[in-house]
């Protein structure tokens, strides 16, 4: 035989030839269909290219003939789901009564239908670069162990004549390949680790799921989508989860100017979390400084009067009923020193929030779910804001300054949310969040509304921050801000 020079990969192969039992005695006389799983495993050459590495990860289906000994079809193009079991790959199970079989086609699909994989025929131009071409001899009997061994070809850019077959026409999707490489952080550039990917569409959900090894990793995705979000874990490290557009994803190719896309993990952690559902939780957090409540006052800033009420997860904060006036700073729950608790570079404040109604300019504003305008200065603010300066009403408004240049982004029509609880998060990181040049974002359950590339805050935080405050004498009642949690990293899988 000769000695293979091309991209392929020889497959070894063996069926199992599983005894039907049945809870009752079956007569002698009559066959019972087996169990028949086909399984695969291989040995890739020294000169295989890396391309065939990344088929054999997407290995999903086998497609079989299978005829009797009289070339009759027994089985035409059946279709078996294969699954990976510690590295081999064992197909469904395929029923046939005792007897002697031929296994006539062997192709092996990738999940959108592409063949990836194909046994060749005698006499195809591809038969000579395998010990034995199909058809191959398949012998079933009852209550033994059959192996049959397929050397399966990578297909490539040959046709099906080149294998014996009439076509590969099997349905398939139409698919586009993208390269990615995850390395962690405090590591060489270029090393990669490995890591779980998954990636997801809005109108179909889960598409993609599986993990891949240290060095640059090729993925298939259908070219019918026109907005993909890829999630990548990797235990004791943040998750990484960004969108990406079709034509973005298209360009991350191993070679090209742009290259593979690089994800980067750190190690990333919960530093503070507060259920906010009692003067109890408020008083113990369950990670990080222990909050309280606001005793200053100079008249213009004064305690709120707080109360609690059923929220998204327990009971929630608001402002209760109380003598207010017009433009009086109403301070509610405290954390002192956030600057031993905020990381300025990166990080994430996320909580439930509901507002029963918008804010209105000197008569209910803003809500400060973080402190914010007219709060504590921290230097840091994330509000519901009615900022009539610069015409952003109804607007979800996030600041940092921390004593350098204020970033503010904002997402405007909140009130499309009014009444609604909503899971909201202020998310930024001054070296760009997960690699992109966008250094602040606003997430609304989960889906990224607001975005900026400003990065000019400071790191100074001030003495204290405001926690479910408010301004002005018909703000009771109006917002619950419930769960509060930050981060030292720019979370952005929600």
């Amino acid at each position: 035989m000769k000695r293979l020079t091309q991209t392929l990969v020889r497959a070894t192969g063996w069926a199992c030839a599983l005894l039907l039992l049945s809870c009752q005695k079956q007569d002698e006389g009559v066959p019972v269909e087996q169990q028949v799983q086909f399984s695969f495993h291989y040995t890739a050459p020294s000169d295989m290219a890396g391309r065939t590495e990344d088929d054999l990860a997407e290995a999903a289906f086998v497609v079989v003939t299978v005829n009797d000994a009289a070339h009759q079809p027994v089985q035409t193009g059946k279709k078996l789901s294969l699954i990976n079991v510690n590295g081999k790959f064992v197909s469904e199970p395929l029923s046939l009564l005792p007897g002697n079989y031929l296994l006539s086609d062997f192709v092996v699909l990738n999940q959108w239908g592409a063949v990836l994989f194909a046994s060749p025929h005698k006499h195809s131009g591809m038969a000579n670069l395998v010990v034995a071409p199909l058809d191959f001899s398949l012998p079933v009997g009852k209550g033994k162990v059959f192996e049959f061994v397929p050397e399966v070809l990578s297909v490539g850019d040959h046709r099906a004549e080149d294998f014996g077959y009439a076509s590969f026409n099997f349905p398939h999707v139409k698919t586009f390949n993208f390269h990615i490489a995850v390395s962690v952080c405090d590591t060489v550039e270029d090393k990669c680790t490995e890591a779980m990917v998954s990636i997801f569409s809005k109108s179909h959900g889960l598409l993609l799921q599986r993990s891949i090894h240290a060095e640059i990793t090729r993925l298939t995705l259908p070219d019918y989508e026109d907005n993909f979000t890829i999630r990548v874990e990797k235990k004791g490290y943040s998750t990484y989860q960004e969108s990406f557009s079709a034509t973005a994803l298209k360009q991350y190719l191993k070679g090209t100017e742009k290259g593979p896309l690089h994800v980067t993990l750190c190690k990333g952690h919960l530093v503070f979390w507060n259920t906010l559902g009692s003067d109890t939780e408020v008083l113990n957090s369950r990670v990080g400084p222990d909050l309280s409540f606001y005793t200053g006052g100079d008249g213009l800033n004064s305690p709120a009067n707080h109360e609690y009420a059923p929220a998204k997860k327990g009971n929630g904060i608001t402002i209760a009923p109380g003598t207010y006036f017009v433009g009086q700073r109403l301070h509610n729950v405290v954390m002192t020193d956030p600057g031993t608790v905020i990381n300025p570079e990166r990080g994430a404040i996320v909580c439930y929030f509901r507002q029963n109604q918008s804010p209105v300019a000197y008569s209910n504003n803003p809500y400060r779910i973080f402190d914010g305008p007219y709060g504590l200065d921290s230097g840091l603010g994330f509000v519901s804001y009615d900022y009539i300066g610069d015409g952003l009403s109804d607007a979800l408004w996030f600041e940092l300054t921390l004593g350098g240049t204020t970033a503010i982004i904002s997402s405007t029509n909140f009130n499309v949310y009014n009444g609604q609880w909503l899971h909201v998060a202020a998310v930024w990181d001054r070296a760009g969040i997960n690699g992109t040049n966008e250094t602040m974002r606003i997430y609304i359950n989960g889906e990224k509304v607001a975005a900026g590339q400003e990065a000019g805050w400071g790191t100074l935080f001030g003495a204290q921050a405001d926690i479910a405050g408010g301004n002005d004498q018909n703000i009771a009642g109006k917002f619950y801000v419930d769960e509060l949690k930050i981060y030292d990293y720019a979370k952005t899988d929600y």
